[in-house]
């Protein structure tokens, strides 16, 4: 049975755009988890809600419908997107609130408020790591687990690692603190996860069912989601390219001296066509060594570029921020 410190102060990071019913009805499950059920008694929890520009308005009073909680709600200024909207209550979480650790999940019912209690346990037994869920089972259409699982390939082809888990997790505080210096969280927060050098504790759990509706991720958003993820690995994946081409170039190489060999060397009937088949070779050389030498130009100067940190530029999303605290 789980156990938590009297001491403890966990926060949690739920970003919403315009589905409010659905964070109410998880709001209300971690209610019962944690205050209804004295085994699993927290005695602080807060949860910061980042509207992610929502266009239906909140009407919901969750300091009286929760008394026991403390609420942040974070209205950003324009849809910054899911990736970004965790970013943006990780800095809050981290700056003002300081608690031991974050818990970072979504609003409508696929990340099950019951997992919360294995990240928690996993964060007891290992207070220096990661702890993360790794869906074992999904529940989403036959075409979006297709393609899901092609864009796992890709990326597993492009960065030469995997990644097989998404932003349901709980960090703690100290960790959150050097992962904000991170610029690639503004892009893909479980991709930072994966890349940075901290222990990762991956909990296996099963996708929830949305409370309520479909959604919002399509053909286009996943892409796009996929890119963000394979942006976190540009260096890598730069390498991975120059390498593939320099490869390309020796074997055009290759082929044009083997060729030539054969033609002025031994009595191997050349067809005439053989000089077009050079300047293939020879074409695709040049487009190789010119798509090396300019992916080698951009990792040069990518480094010497200053990144967007939330550290330092995130705070202007924070302008908008309603409390309501405890009495």
């Amino acid at each position: 049975m789980l156990s938590i410190s009297k001491n403890s102060f966990i926060v949690f990071v739920i970003p919403v755009f315009n589905d409010w019913k659905s964070l109410l009805r998880l709001i209300h499950e971690l209610d019962i988890i944690f205050f209804n059920n004295k085994s699993h008694l927290l005695l602080k929890i807060s949860i910061i809600i980042v509207d992610d520009s929502s266009e239906l308005e909140c009407s919901i009073d969750f300091k009286n419908i929760f008394p026991n909680i403390a609420f942040y709600v974070i209205r950003l200024p324009v849809n910054l997107g899911h990736q970004r909207a965790i970013s943006v209550g990780a800095l809050y979480a981290s700056e003002s609130l300081k608690p031991d650790a974050v818990v970072f999940m979504d609003s409508d019912g696929e990340d099950s408020p019951n997992d919360v209690l294995l990240l928690l346990e996993s964060y007891l037994s290992k207070p220096n790591s990661i702890s993360i869920a790794k869906r074992t089972k999904r529940s989403e259409s036959t075409i979006f687990i297709i393609f899901y699982y092609i864009y796992l390939k890709l990326f597993k082809l492009f960065t030469g690692t995997s990644l097989p888990y998404g932003n349901f997790s709980l960090i703690p505080l100290n960790i959150l603190n050097n992962l904000l210096y991170d610029g690639n969280l503004w892009n893909h927060f479980a991709a930072t996860i994966n890349r940075s050098r901290f222990n990762i504790e991956m909990i296996a759990t099963q996708r929830g069912q949305r409370y309520s509706g479909s959604s919002h991720m399509n053909f286009t958003s996943l892409i796009m989601h996929g890119l963000s993820a394979m942006s976190v690995y540009t260096d890598i994946i730069a390498i991975r390219l120059i390498l593939v081409s320099s490869s390309i170039v020796f074997l055009s190489a290759l082929s044009i001296l083997i060729i030539l060999y054969l033609k002025f060397f031994t009595l191997f009937n050349i067809p005439g066509w053989t000089s077009q088949i050079i300047a293939i070779f020879f074409l695709i050389s040049l487009t190789s060594c010119g798509f090396a030498f300019s992916l080698s130009l951009f990792i040069l100067n990518s480094r010497k570029q200053i990144n967007f940190s939330l550290k330092r530029d995130g705070y202007q999303f924070l302008e908008n921020l309603k409390k309501w605290n405890l009495n």
